[in-house]
């Protein structure tokens, strides 16, 4: 499939229910992380939290 023919060295999720349904529904032998929802709607983090959890990619990567 797509995931073999590809060099992908990281897999993120944005929000909880993404990341349920990734950990639920796929299984893939990547590195997955799981990232604040970036929705207006579920605006609780304060821009440089946001940031902070961000800058997890940078450091996989």
């Amino acid at each position: 499939g797509l995931v073999r023919k590809t060099h992908i060295e990281l897999l993120v999720t944005t929000g909880k229910k993404a990341a349920a349904l990734y950990e639920q529904y796929i299984h893939l032998d990547l590195p997955h992380i799981s990232l604040p929802s970036t929705s207006a709607a579920n605006a609780k983090m304060r821009l440089e939290e946001l940031v902070y959890e961000y800058q997890k990619i940078k450091e996989v990567l």
